[in-house]
């Protein structure tokens, strides 16, 4: 009996405890909200748009998936030791995760995307000059974001994923801006091959003690991140708070700017046009009625000559080959290029198609005419010039080609770029459209009215 007694007062008592600790890490995770909304009210619309649970039944919790913020009261609580900046600070580092989607589509290297997309949001954080966001690391993190600001034309999630990516650092190093810069969990950006948190193991707050976790964990209702990027770009353009807001804003501006997506946009460049041959989804109905009463049982038939085809005619692809355009993003370019158009089947056993390399200067004309100059090309293709960026020689050249009648009909150019040359002053007579590897690039690009700007990226093309 003795024995009963006490399991039974010492489960009670765990039981208060962490029914103590679950209402302390709520005050803390309320108080860290309010200092973001009391500071930065174009924030209204982003900081109450994640739902909160909690997971009680294990230590160190802090992660999201787009739609809920899972914390342990252990983190929460260790975090606000110290004050509630610490607190403030996680917070606003995860709604940026958010707000940017770093959880949506990642790319293939996990663990270099997981330090990008944490060192992306700790630079808009330090951009803000806030004490509300002071934390323990800042100092040092200031010195690892200052060396890669040196060496990227940003700190977008995505700039810094292609820095790590390009093997000039470390395995150590990397590693220690992992360290460095981590603060919460990214387990639920992967659920495929995610421990971090199951159905099962989600233990409510006492406001929700009477719903299934399992069922709220498969509740599709995600927040618009897209909407709540636009609503607090546009309060920040109203509220005009300075230069400390500038980055955010920047950054929103590449985030919330629609370019025309890369597929989509290049089956704008086929045309549909009369081909001889005979269409066998088509015929007369005239000739088919005429023959029904003429013999009784014997319609006429006469296919239409013609059928509607839409196919590639000709056109030009050119090449940015500038120092600062990556080899290997141009060969999966040309590579994913060929592979929409051949999988649309818009491109016939031959076509015209002229694939220009310039930097400075034209440097290489290939003519590909058919799949197998395609395959030979993309098998040896070996870039040429590497020097500055202008874009008025590649034109100049394209429009002698057609004056000297190189095309039936040219239907527009695709210019692989990063934006960063002399663009030409007078429209050309045919539909130009510029390709940049992202959206960051293509907000930045000062691209002429008669330009068109897309985006060939996406996380799965880096």
């Amino acid at each position: 009996m003795i024995f009963l007694w006490y399991h039974h007062y010492m489960r009670n008592n765990d039981e208060t405890k962490q029914n103590q600790m679950i209402s302390i890490a709520e005050d803390v995770l309320r108080a860290a909200k309010d200092r973001i909304v009391a500071n930065m009210r174009f924030m209204d619309s982003a900081i109450f748009a994640l739902r909160e649970k909690c997971d009680a039944n294990r230590e160190g919790v802090f992660g999201t998936d787009g739609a809920t913020l899972y914390y342990s009261p252990d983190y929460v609580i260790s975090m606000g030791r110290d004050g509630i900046s610490e607190m403030t600070y996680a917070y606003m580092h995860l709604l940026l995760h958010c707000m940017f989607r770093h959880y949506k589509n990642p790319p293939e290297n996990r663990q270099l995307w997981d330090i990008a997309a944490d060192m992306a949001a700790e630079a808009l954080i330090q951009s803000f000059e806030m004490d509300s966001f002071r934390h323990c690391r800042e100092e040092e993190q200031r010195e690892a974001l200052t060396q890669v600001r040196r060496e990227t034309e940003g700190l977008s999630a995505e700039r810094i994923y292609r820095w790590l990516a390009s093997g000039n650092r470390k395995l150590e190093e990397v590693h220690q801006l992992g360290d460095l810069f981590r603060v919460d969990d990214h387990g639920l950006w992967y659920p495929e091959n995610s421990n971090f948190l199951k159905p099962e193991d989600v233990q409510d707050s006492e406001e929700s003690k009477d719903e299934n976790p399992t069922e709220l964990l498969r509740e599709t209702d995600v927040p618009d991140w897209d909407r709540i990027a636009q609503m607090v770009k546009i309060s920040l353009e109203t509220e005009n708070r300075g230069a400390e807001r500038g980055e955010l804003l920047t950054a929103l501006n590449a985030r919330t700017e629609k370019h025309m997506d890369y597929s989509t946009f290049l089956r704008k460049f086929t045309l549909f046009r009369e081909n001889l041959k005979v269409d066998d989804s088509a015929f007369d109905y005239i000739f088919y009625t005429y023959g029904l009463e003429l013999y009784g049982d014997m319609p006429l038939v006469e296919p239409l000559e013609y059928a509607d085809e839409r196919t590639i005619s000709d056109f030009v692809i050119v090449i940015d080959t500038s120092a600062s355009t990556q080899g290997k993003l141009v060969e999966r370019f040309v590579q994913r290029t060929f592979d929409l158009l051949q999988e649309s089947r818009e491109i016939k056993n031959r076509f015209n198609i002229h694939l220009i390399q310039c930097d400075a200067a034209v440097q290489e004309d290939r003519i590909l005419r058919t799949r197998e100059d395609v395959h030979r090309y993309l098998e040896n293709m070996e870039l040429k010039g590497l020097g500055g960026t202008d874009y008025r020689p590649a034109f100049h050249y394209i429009n002698n080609l057609v004056e000297r009648g190189e095309f039936r009909h040219l239907q527009g150019v695709l210019y692989f770029t990063d934006g960063k040359g002399i663009f030409p002053r007078r429209k050309p007579s045919y539909d130009t459209a510029f390709i940049f590897e992202d959206d960051a690039a293509a907000s930045e690009a000062k691209v002429p009215s008669w330009g068109m700007k897309v985006v060939f990226g996406g996380k799965d093309e880096y």
